[in-house]
């Protein structure tokens, strides 16, 4: 997600890594347009488009791993991610790994903080009332100077739920909302694909 800022640093952090993937990098067009797009009830929208059209549009053109395919975002897609895990499909999930980096944990449509959590820990709940089955590799990552007490809260939210096969990390930083995203990218990529 938020092509627009990420993609030099994500390149850069697949490369430090040496990960072999095929980075789809896909671009807001605007900040407004995030605020529609990557939170409720327009994330689910955009959920749709993703897993019903550009992901199949991808598949169908280049060599794919379906049974490995991840899923990042910083800092408000940070938070469409997290929101993207919620709304799989516990029988066809899309993503075997989500990568949240700086969630905003949680914007409303306006773009100011809101302290109405309802939906997203009703969301969470109905994920793990449908099947505490959850084999997702999950970064959460935070900085301690911007996002970082929301996203440990949330993580220790998750990870306290003991839900089956998760294999979950938080990585927590102190560099700074936009400069964490390369470290902390670089170090999603060696969790997820660490040789077992």
């Amino acid at each position: 997600m938020d092509c627009e800022y990420r993609y030099s640093t994500l390149v850069s952090a697949l490369q430090q890594t040496q990960t072999e993937a095929i980075l789809v990098n896909v671009c807001a067009m605007s900040s407004a347009r995030r605020l529609v797009d990557f939170t409720m009830p327009g994330a689910a929208s955009y959920h749709r488009f993703l897993t019903l059209e550009l992901i199949p549009f991808v598949d169908a053109r280049y060599r794919t791993n379906r049974a490995n395919r991840s899923l990042s975002g910083h800092s408000l897609s940070g938070e469409f991610v997290m929101y993207a895990l919620y709304m799989e499909d516990p029988a066809n999930r899309y993503f075997s790994a989500i990568v949240s980096e700086e969630c905003t944990c949680w914007d409303d449509a306006a773009g100011a903080y809101s302290a109405q959590l309802a939906q997203p820990i009703a969301m969470e709940q109905a994920m793990y009332d449908a099947d505490h089955r959850l084999p997702v590799k999950l970064v959460m990552a935070g900085d301690d100077l911007a996002n970082g007490p929301q996203v440990a809260a949330l993580y220790a939210t998750i990870s306290g739920r003991g839900y089956v096969g998760l294999h979950s990390v938080h990585l927590s930083y102190r560099l700074g909302h936009v400069p964490m995203d390369g470290p902390a990218f670089a170090a999603a990529l060696n969790f997820i694909y660490a040789v077992p």
